[in-house]
């Protein structure tokens, strides 16, 4: 990592101490008072983010700590919470803590995304640059190799495009990444879409690298009332990471400016609520501080020290009385008394003195700090003080004192005083508290002295000023300084007066453009918006023909941040006029129609309209494809016929030597293509086979694209759907994978092809264990590279095979609390609709339902479910319903609606999700109960039924299904009882099927088949029966289902009640067991 940064802020300012001599106000030395109790708790709350050492018996209760300090502005927040960092940095306890602090501005944090969390980057590189200076002692590291191995975690964690993001959110870091970043190419741009969930996730993997290397680390945001949206979601991100090593963020907030309908408050709300609900596994502790002002005691303390006398009690009263121990007011307050000479200091005493009553009668005017800030302002001893404050009053609470200095060149007159440069006069201003030094940059001692500044020039002057500030820094810096400070720019410009000159608003609507792109990569989409907007209300009316190319930039980038936002009436309307003109090449208007597309697909009832326009815009890129139903059936019966021949003829050799399409037209007629493919998955449409087909052909003909591994994925789909070709469908599903290595940036089709290979081919011929780390991997990569509906999907079919393969349902229902949470705050409910009936299918087995059997509860309603699933692009999700129903009928033995439940859509299930992994598991859980039915009410369509579930999983298993042997074996033992003939067949085979079963892992299966197997048993030989209902129901509370270790307790109140200890004559002891048998 480089020393020193481009244009980074020098660092010449330091933290500068007042004058100790006598007859200077003594600030510097003022204490912490009337705090001992806050301060404890912030101490107490930093020893619970340490995770106790491996070598000792400790329980573990770490977890991520957010202390909210509330409070009026000036009662002392900041003050506290400065204290508390100097604290921890000088504690050998937390030697390797690092404490990062940023703070909102009014103005700017809704102008500047991330804004504080930039503060705290910026700190975090400036402590990185420290480091390289410090030399180990006793052993420990030196700097150098902190920070190597800092950069050597985010060279292994953190991929091409996780760098790319970072750095073009966070500038400052772009030095430590540039090993990674290659050539400067803004790589998100390939994915417009889901901005949010890429710097989302990159953010988080450099916090774990952070939060590991630097224990604890600490971060102090103050004045979060301000905070943007988008940062509130970082916030929250930041504690409610589980593989985050526990961090501590103290934030700050004016108590007086956040009422219940505040953005922040219903922030802080949903937090708690979902750290209340989330108690089984501690995520985050949050407590909230109320800082009042000081009493009349501990401001009497704070004058005894700036007086260095205990002898001022009655001042202190009248500094009472005046300020009511508003800490910041008390300040302002003296020193108002000191410059306004009713405080003096006598050097014959060597005393303070002063005068009750005149100060009394002097100072009865000042009614509230901001006129005294105003007043200590207007006495400064020198104008060029006032101007430079005036200018600082332009750039927010946060400023680069090279900015500053640029324009203190240009606009600020020191002639007449040689000795009062930009440096000395900036030193002097850090002398009197009116700046402090914040890392690398300059900020405002106090939010009152910031507004008393900005105050200084208002109305018509100000926007001029601002103006003509802006046009200075564009004619004065260099291109790179301007990228780097483009925000301030642009602020500056769109705070000024409105450009009357053509071409002047030209360049301004450029500018909002750059900041728009820029803010919306950031995933800043409110404040990217505002951008936007602000640029295309600069546009002249005849912009299509005069700026053409702005103009483009501008709809398009307005397009995507609508879209995200949701706003879709507004990509309608642009998107309707970008691509209604015919001068724009169709090669620009893919990534517009896109947007357009996406936001039909985001409304109910829209996907077939969707599907038209896809269908309509691929014609006009030269692909056409049938529209009636009699053609669409007659292509798709050809491509069942080309289907096999075209696999048997690719090889792995093939698939290598293809090369990357680099023509953008056919990349983007791919994307699009891509599109309409997974439209005509959610309508259930006939046209897939056909379109995957076309998708694989285009990728053989012009080469791989970025969609190219998801068609090669779906063609082993199509394999196994039509064909039943278990071996074949993986064939395609390894070349999908092989296909990742050849395409120029696999991470943005990495998700999708990891979750479909993974869920629906894969399962068929591999053990589900195998499956759950790359469904993971699609998640995690999905959620990186912005693919959010891959990461829904992913995570969701995650918890379907976590649940087939028998994971404990504790941490399931965990996993769904906190990652279907997150796909809720994504903004993608419809996607996780699955996700619901999962999760509450999980729920309902641990007992968190009312009613065991019906899907209603804390995550989904059925009846309101049910009403959905009467519109037909509803019918994919009925696979996940109708396995949920099924698994549960089986479980808690409801046999009679499980029969009925096979009887109607054990068929349907078979016909409409060939590829659905739980279809296998479905065969065994509706065979048995339609086998107790049958042997309940002998109705032969249940035992036929049971029998054609019986023929498909031994086909099944015939074709290498290593997921069904314990299926197979189990509904096999059922028929074997049912003839009652063949005893110790029977007996085997049951057996067989628990050794099977437990050997796999399947460990609610191995339950169900031992309480089968003790059901079948209990006329035959009871004692072995008792073993078996005692090993499901051990089985059972070992996966985590009470609400059947409940029923089955019920059920068998006898059987089940365990052994007691009877004591025998001279101590002994022997178990018996108080139902029929002795054990």
């Amino acid at each position: 990592m480089p020393k020193t940064l481009p244009f980074r802020p020098s660092g010449r300012f330091r933290k500068s101490s007042d004058d100790t001599t006598m007859d200077k106000l003594q600030f510097e030395k003022v204490g912490l008072h009337g705090r001992a109790k806050e301060l404890q708790l912030l101490k107490e709350a930093l020893k619970r983010t340490i995770v106790p050492t491996t070598n000792t018996s400790e329980e573990d209760t770490s977890c991520h700590q957010l202390i909210l300090l509330a409070g009026e502005t000036g009662v002392g927040k900041s003050a506290l919470a400065q204290k508390f960092m100097e604290s921890t940095r000088s504690s050998k306890d937390f030697s390797s803590s690092v404490c990062l602090s940023g703070k909102f501005d009014q103005e700017i944090s809704m102008q500047q995304p991330f804004a504080a969390f930039t503060g705290c980057i910026q700190i975090l590189v400036g402590h990185l640059l420290m480091l390289q200076s410090q030399v180990g002692s006793n052993g420990e590291e030196t700097g150098n190799e902190v920070v190597a191995k800092f950069q050597n975690e985010l060279d292994s964690q953190l991929d091409r495009n996780e760098c790319q993001v970072l750095a073009s959110t966070f500038e400052d870091l772009r030095d430590l990444l540039l090993p990674k970043l290659g050539p400067p190419k803004n790589e998100m741009e390939n994915n417009p879409s889901n901005r949010k969930s890429q710097v989302h996730g990159a953010f988080r993997k450099f916090l774990r690298i952070a939060a590991d290397l630097f224990r604890p680390l600490v971060f102090c945001i103050d004045d979060l009332h301000w905070a943007d949206t988008s940062s509130l979601e970082i916030l929250e991100l930041m504690v409610t990471d589980p593989k985050c090593a526990p961090i501590m963020v103290i934030g700050l907030y004016r108590s007086n400016e956040v009422d219940e309908t505040h953005k922040f408050a219903k922030t802080m709300r949903d937090l708690q609520q979902r750290v209340v609900v989330e108690k089984t596994t501690k995520l985050c502790e949050i407590q909230r501080v109320d800082i009042g002002n000081l009493d009349e005691e501990a401001t009497k303390a704070v004058l005894s020290e700036i007086l260095n006398s205990d002898q001022h009690d009655a001042l202190g009263t009248i500094c009472y009385q005046k300020t009511q121990g508003n800490a910041f007011f008390l300040m302002s307050f003296l020193r108002a008394l000191h410059a306004n000479e009713y405080l003096k200091f006598n050097f014959g005493t060597f005393q303070w003195t002063y005068e009750l009553e005149d100060i009394k009668a002097g100072m009865g005017s000042t009614e509230n700090v901001a006129k005294l800030v105003q007043q200590r302002i207007a006495q400064l001893d020198h104008p060029a003080k006032k101007e430079l404050i005036k200018l600082a009053g332009c750039l927010g609470a946060r400023f680069k004192d090279d900015i500053l200095e640029l324009l203190w060149n240009g606009f600020v007159d020191a002639q007449s005083d040689e000795t009062l440069d930009f440096e000395s006069t900036m030193q002097s201003l850090l002398k009197e508290s009116i700046f402090q030094v914040d890392g690398f940059y300059l900020r405002w001692v106090h939010d009152s002295i910031q507004h008393s500044a900005a105050r200084l020039v208002q109305g018509t002057e100000r926007e001029l000023l601002l103006t003509k500030l802006a046009k200075y820094l564009i004619q004065n810096l260099e291109q790179e300084q301007l990228e780097a400070s483009i925000f301030v720019v642009t602020n500056l410009c769109n705070s000024g007066a409105t450009p009357t000159d053509a071409k002047e608003r030209i360049q301004v609507a450029e500018l909002n453009s750059r900041s728009a792109q820029l803010a919306s990569a950031m995933s800043a989409l409110d404040i990217a918006k505002e951008y936007g907007q602000s640029g295309l209300a600069l546009l002249p009316d005849d912009k299509w023909d005069t700026h053409p190319e702005l103009t483009k930039k501008l709809y398009a980038v307005c397009c995507r941040i609508y879209m995200n936002l949701g706003e879709f009436d507004k990509v309608e309307d642009l998107s309707s006029e970008f691509l209604g003109r015919d001068d724009i090449p169709q090669v620009e208007q893919i990534p517009v129609f896109l947007c357009r597309v996406t936001t039909l697909e985001f409304q109910e009832g829209k996907l077939t309209e969707a599907m038209d326009l896809c269908i309509a815009f691929l014609e006009k890129l030269g692909i056409k494809l049938p529209r009636s139903t009699v053609t669409i059936l007659a292509s798709t019966a050809g491509v069942v016929l080309s289907l096999k021949r075209v696999s048997k003829r690719i090889s792995v050799d093939d698939i290598l030597e293809l090369p990357v399409v680099k023509n953008e037209l056919t990349t983007g007629t791919m994307q699009v293509l891509d599109k309409l493919i997974g439209l005509a998955i959610m309508t259930a449409s006939p046209m897939f086979p056909l379109l995957v087909f076309r998708a694989m052909k285009m990728t053989l003909k012009h080469g791989a694209t970025n969609t190219s591994p998801i068609a090669f994925t779906q063609l082993g789909i199509l394999t196994l759907a039509i064909f039943g070709d278990i071996q074949g469908s993986g064939v395609w599903a390894s070349r999908s994978l092989t296909l990742l290595d050849r395409i120029p940036n696999p991470e943005l089709c990495k998700s999708r092809t990891l979750f479909l290979s993974s869920f629906f081919v894969l399962p068929w011929s591999q053990p589900l264990n195998s499956m759950i780390k790359p469904l993971m991997t699609a998640y995690e990569v999905g959620l990186a590279s912005g693919d959010i509906e891959s990461a829904v999907y992913a995570i969701g079919t995650y918890v379907t095979i976590a649940v087939m393969a028998g994971r404990p349902l504790e941490g399931l229902w965990h996993d769904c609390r906190v990652y279907f949470g997150q796909m809720k705050q994504l903004g993608r409910e419809r996607l996780y609709v699955n996700c619901n009936v999962q999760w509450q299918m999980i729920a309902n087995l641990m007992g968190r339902a009312e009613d065991h059997l019906t899907l209603t509860g804390e995550a989904m309603n059925q009846d309101e479910f049910m009403v959905k699933a009467l519109d037909p692009t509803f019918e994919n999700n009925l696979g996940t319903f109708y396995w949920a129903r099924a698994f549960l009928f089986a479980v808690f033995g409801s046999h009679v609606q499980g029969a009925a439940h096979a009887m109607e859509n054990g068929l349907f299930i078979a016909k409409k999700f060939p590829a659905y992994p739980p279809a296998f598991c479905i065969l065994y859980y509706m065979g048995i109960s339609l086998i107790s039915m049958f042997k309940r009410d002998n109705v032969k369509a249940h035992k036929k039924r049971a029998q054609l579930f019986l023929k498909k999983l031994e086909d099944l298993k015939k074709q290498g299904n290593p997921n069904v042997q314990h299926f197979h074996l189990g509904l096999t033992a059922e028929f074997l009882a049912l003839k009652n003939k063949k005893l110790q067949e029977t007996l085997s085979t049951f057996e067989k099927s628990i050794a099977v079963a437990t050997r796999s892992g399947f460990i609610m299966d191995a339950a169900l088949m031992n309480e089968r197997y003790a059901e079948f048993l209990l006329g035959k030989d009871p004692e072995r029966a008792t073993h078996h209902f005692k090993t499901a129901h051990s089985l059972y509370m070992e996966w985590g289902s009470t609400m059947k270790c409940d029923l089955l307790q019920a059920k068998y109140p006898d059987l089940m009640r365990p052994p007691v200890d009877i004591v025998i004559d001279g101590g002994s002891s022997r178990q018996i067991s108080m139902g029929s048998f002795v054990i």
